[in-house]
């Protein structure tokens, strides 16, 4: 047996020796969790922001336009009083011209509800909307893209917006 006095013997630490050990020194397990913890804080960080969907943003009508024209949607004016508001039509199928006065005869308040507006939208710029008579005028279902207000049916506007964000 050893005695107490052999330099070979252990001593045992004391209470602020342990907890200052505690401190400063981490287990192999625990630094295995630490590392996998922030690994996985950096995949989220990187993975969350790609699953929010990018904003439809579109800067002007001739920019959505060309999206439609490139698409095989097509968009419809009414010469003079369309050039004037800096508006149009976008339908998802050919209009007959009398669909489109029917879509004319409609109050710009049902824009996307009843049948007329199936596959149909109304898209105008946000300056013209801006007007308090414009904005009275039009109601119905509706969204923003960028500088476009669009309104009329919302399975479109949706499939607009998947083609947009394909691209």
């Amino acid at each position: 047996m050893r005695r107490a006095t052999d330099t070979g013997a252990r001593r045992t630490p004391t209470l602020e020796e342990l907890s200052m050990r505690s401190f400063l020194v981490i287990t192999r397990r625990q630094a295995v969790c630490l590392v996998g913890l922030i690994g996985a804080q950096l995949v989220c960080l990187h993975v969350v922001p790609t699953l929010i969907p990018k904003p439809v943003h579109f800067h002007s009508l001739r920019e959505f336009k060309g999206f439609a024209d490139a698409n095989g949607l097509f968009s419809y004016q009414n010469g003079k009083s369309d050039m004037c508001w800096n508006t149009f039509v976008v339908a998802d199928h050919p209009l007959t011209s009398g669909e489109l006065r029917a879509l004319k005869s409609v109050a710009m308040r049902d824009c996307g509800v009843g049948p007329a507006w199936r596959g149909v939208l109304f898209v105008s710029e946000i300056e013209i909307m801006d007007s308090y008579a414009h904005r009275e005028a039009l109601a119905g279902k509706s969204r923003r893209f960028g500088r476009l207000v669009v309104a009329g049916d919302e399975a479109f506007m949706n499939h607009v917006e998947r083609l947009y964000r394909a691209h």
